[in-house]
């Protein structure tokens, strides 16, 4: 697990796969730790998601991605 951005990333911009392949991306509202010290990021959705009309958010909306789905880190600073 890369931690060079330490493991607080709120208000930096991410790339993830939620769900293992569905990409996503979107600015990090909340970080945490998880029980048994796992590390999870709330990602804000930039765009809303819709895979295969099973899993569907809008716009806006919150999703919980584990730091080891986060494909690229970008601070807005």
């Amino acid at each position: 697990m890369d931690f060079s951005h330490g493991w607080k990333l709120e208000g930096m911009y991410v790339e993830a796969t939620y769900c293992g392949d569905i990409p996503v991306r979107g600015v990090v509202a909340h970080s945490r730790v998880a029980y048994g010290g796992r590390v999870e990021h709330h990602i804000e959705l930039e765009h809303g998601i819709n895979w295969q009309n099973k899993i569907v958010r809008p716009k806006g909306d919150t999703v919980i991605i584990d730091h080891s789905s986060i494909t690229r880190i970008k601070d807005f600073a």
